[in-house]
């Protein structure tokens, strides 16, 4: 099964794993990106970020990290 990584999903998650800021029903675990991810390099066959990119604070830091 391909492990999808959704990046500030919102209420309308694409991934097998759902991360934002801020908790909500539909939020897998709360992660700050601004402080990095908390999985292991390489875990995730595919990255989704919608409208996201902008919110950060360090772009290069968070394309790096993903």
């Amino acid at each position: 099964m391909k492990e999808i990584l959704d990046i500030g999903c919102g209420l309308n998650p694409h991934g097998t794993v759902n991360i934002d800021c801020i908790k909500l029903p539909t939020v897998d675990k709360v992660v700050d990106v601004n402080k990095g991810l908390p999985f292991k390099n390489n875990r995730f066959d595919e990255v989704v970020c919608c409208h996201t990119l902008e919110h950060f604070d360090d772009f290069f830091y968070v394309m790096n990290e993903i």
